[in-house]
């Protein structure tokens, strides 16, 4: 079989041509892996960098913590608190009180589990207006109770609205602040 020169000059060329598809495409697969190995380490510097910001705050918040103690040993002559300085239990606590007065005001009664439902009365007028009337029932049963007063917390929910719907002070709205700078950090 005779070959003819126009032949091997094409299947040279696509010999040519298919090795320069082939360096292409190791060429493409190389840039593509520097890329990435360029992609990680610039994540990496990313990382170290907050790292870096992280232990400098660290360190300045440690120090300026470290050189309060020293000044307020040395000007105000402040400690932390030994062992000495706590009360063993609240019997202990309790022999500091002094007897109430009878014109003392009645004692706020604390939410605990066992305690379901509180009397109305423990609360503010604000509690008070936003309670919904009651329904009149036409019949009822001398078996049945009456109306249950509202839950503690319900209740505090209703007041903290009224709260809410008042001008608030400076105090609440700072105190709110730091809650919120707290919960950030």
């Amino acid at each position: 079989m005779i070959v003819t020169r126009s032949r091997v000059k094409t299947v040279g060329w696509a010999a040519v041509l298919a090795c320069c598809a082939g360096a292409v495409t190791m060429l493409a697969f190389k840039v593509n892996a520097v890329r990435s190995e360029v992609r990680q380490a610039e994540e990496r510097i990313v990382q170290l960098e907050r790292d870096n910001l992280y232990l400098e705050t660290e360190f300045e918040t440690r120090a300026s913590q470290q050189q309060l103690a020293a000044l307020n040993r040395m000007e105000f002559g402040y400690v932390a608190p030994g062992p000495a300085q706590f009360l063993a239990n609240e019997r202990a606590l309790a022999a500091f009180s002094a007897p109430r007065s009878k014109d003392a005001p009645e004692m706020i009664r604390v939410a605990r589990e066992d305690v379901a439902e509180v009397e109305l009365a423990s609360f503010t007028e604000d509690v008070d207006a936003a309670r919904p009337e009651p329904e009149k029932k036409s019949e009822r049963k001398p078996s049945e109770p009456t109306e249950k007063a509202p839950s503690f917390q319900h209740a505090v929910v209703e007041k903290v609205k009224a709260e809410d719907k008042a001008e608030p002070s400076f105090a609440a709205l700072f105190a709110n602040y730091r809650l919120d700078k707290e919960a950030a950090e």
